[in-house]
């Protein structure tokens, strides 16, 4: 997000801006992807199928 502020920016409007920053949520919650995964395969076999995709 981009804020514009020039030099006739109201400071009651400068504080609407960062209110309204303030409130969004920024952070990943990165619990939503912890786990572990159940493979039928080699780990390593899996990698290098994928790599190859791209040959």
């Amino acid at each position: 997000m981009v804020t514009i502020i020039s030099r006739k920016t109201r400071t009651e409007k400068i504080n609407e801006m960062l209110a309204t920053i303030n409130n969004k949520e920024r952070y990943l919650k990165a619990s939503k992807y912890s786990g572990k995964l159940k493979l039928k395969q080699n780990p390593l076999k899996i990698q290098k199928k994928l790599r190859n995709e791209w040959n």
